[in-house]
Formats: C-alpha cells, sequence, structure tokens
C-alpha cells in the first residue's frame, strides 16, 4: 500500500488560484493526475495565489484526453 499526500502552501480564502504545483518535487502542469504518475505513492504540492497564473495548465498537454473533442 502507496500512500500519496496533497500539501498546500498560501492557501486562504483570498488565494484560491493554483500558481504552480510539484509532484514528488518535480513540475507538474497537468490538470489532472495519472494514475502511472501516483500508484507507488508520493507527494502533490500546490502553490497557490490570489492572481491566476493563466500559464499553469494551459497547454494542450495539460488537460486530459477527451473522446468528446473532436475536429469537424
Amino acid at each position: 500500500y502507496w500512500r500519496t499526500s496533497c500539501s498546500y502552501a498560501n492557501c486562504s480564502k483570498s488565494n484560491f488560484y493554483i500558481e504552480a504545483s510539484r509532484l514528488n518535487n518535480t513540475a507538474y502542469n497537468n490538470t489532472y493526475l495519472k494514475f502511472d504518475d501516483i500508484q507507488n505513492g508520493g507527494t502533490l504540492q500546490f502553490n497557490m495565489s490570489d492572481i491566476p497564473n493563466k500559464n499553469w495548465g494551459a497547454s494542450a498537454k495539460s488537460v486530459p484526453y477527451s473522446l468528446s473533442t473532436s475536429k469537424k
């Protein structure tokens, strides 16, 4: 049994935007978690801010694959 934990730095009523995140001390820009990334446990850390970081999770690789998204 492996354990994955989450921690939040600077989290408050006004700091609810994700400024950055790290998984096992490596930058993690995905807006989702892959089972392969957490199956052996680890630490997911979020750094929160009162200003949205419009670059975090903004790339096409940072969002999960969707079958409902198709080019027409």
